[in-house]
């Protein structure tokens, strides 16, 4: 019997995340495609502009990207809210819970400030400006 040789097949070329990203209208949406796009910015040091407004999974972006790879934009915002059941559309307040923790410091105490976790609206946003992400050590975009 002869030897059978086998040749894997060329692996498809990796994508990689630009040098810069520019956000002008991060309108959120589901998690856990957020967090992947996120921490690829992470691992390959992508820098990111926040240009315009930032809701819902788009604030996850200060969980991964350090404040030296990250700049905030005049008139830029994040829009913080509670976490939705994708089918429900109930309150999960477990999963809010883990989303404030995974946020910086500055942050969690911004929205202590302003009542907590258990009190970020389901419907309606509490919303975050370009000064006081500045306030918190986040460069101004040039």
């Amino acid at each position: 019997m002869q030897p059978v040789t086998l040749t894997p097949a060329p692996l498809p070329p990796i994508e990689r995340a630009p040098d810069t990203v520019i956000i002008r209208y991060g309108k959120g949406g589901l998690v856990v495609p957020h967090k992947e796009r996120f921490l690829e910015y992470r691992l390959m040091k992508t820098k990111v502009v926040i240009r315009g407004p930032c809701y819902s999974a788009c604030t996850f972006i200060t969980a991964y990207v350090e404040p030296e790879n990250l700049c905030i934009a005049e008139g830029a915002f994040f829009a913080f809210h509670a976490v939705r059941g994708f089918n429900t559309g109930e309150r999960m307040d477990t999963e809010t819970l883990i989303a404030y923790k995974m946020q910086p410091m500055p942050i969690q105490r911004w929205i202590e400030r302003h009542g907590g976790h258990e009190k970020l609206p389901l419907d309606g946003f509490w919303t975050m400006y370009d000064h006081e992400l500045w306030a918190m050590g986040y460069p101004k975009c040039e």
